[in-house]
């Protein structure tokens, strides 16, 4: 129930392979997988929210008004496959490098695109 942006870990100028380190990983082995899932968002709707059916009225209050339990979730995966649960969004290279200086700017605020770029 959760949703994240998958991005392939190099790609138009945007290398995300600083982002996710292998010595940060448990098992550094997942390091080589080729994509980055990355989602954020409110902490006990990440820990305490598998199913749709485990949503508490507290965890909804407290993503609604803006709660300061936020977490990141980051993921390395293979290659995405589209499906029922995985949707497919062209984008230019420029907007790819757009998307990709959002989300940079959004985990570490003033960040921007410069620190995953190699121009």
């Amino acid at each position: 129930m959760h949703t994240g942006i998958i991005v392939p870990k190099i790609a138009a100028g945007v290398d995300w392979r600083g982002f996710a380190r292998p010595g940060d990983l448990r098992d550094p082995r997942y390091a080589a997988s080729d994509h980055l899932a990355i989602g954020w968002g409110e902490k006990a709707f990440f820990l305490e929210t598998p199913t749709w059916a485990d949503v508490k009225l507290r965890t909804v209050v407290a993503s609604a008004t803006g709660s300061d339990a936020v977490l990141l979730h980051v993921e390395h995966l293979a290659a995405p496959v589209t499906g029922s649960d995985v949707r497919a969004v062209m984008l230019s290279e420029r907007e790819y490098r757009r998307l990709a200086g959002y989300i940079a700017a959004t985990i570490r605020p003033g960040a921007g695109l410069s620190g995953l770029c190699r121009l």
